[in-house]
């Protein structure tokens, strides 16, 4: 560690071939991070076609849900809202 120390402040500057390696390091680090958070938006489409299918196929009714918002409700269904007096769902 104490020789990366000096190799970066006793000659106060960068050599070329370390600039090469942070910019091959760092263009990693990009790729990566872009291809898990195109992975994580399409898992996450996925997850909720899947949950609205099951709430579907269930029959779920929305007065079995209680809420304080319509946000709450949402999750379940984009057509639902909170019936804010009783504190269910509502279609």
């Amino acid at each position: 560690m104490l020789r990366l120390f000096e190799v970066f402040y006793l000659k106060g500057q960068l050599s070329a071939e370390m600039l090469i390696i942070l910019v091959i390091i760092l263009g990693i680090v990009f790729i990566a991070f872009t291809q898990m958070t195109k992975s994580a938006k399409e898992m996450g489409g996925a997850v909720d076609a899947k949950t609205q299918q099951l709430i579907e196929k269930s029959g779920f009714n929305p007065v079995d849900v209680k809420c304080a918002t319509d946000e709450e409700c949402m999750r379940y269904s984009s057509d639902w809202s909170c019936d804010t007096i009783n504190g269910y769902c509502q279609e």
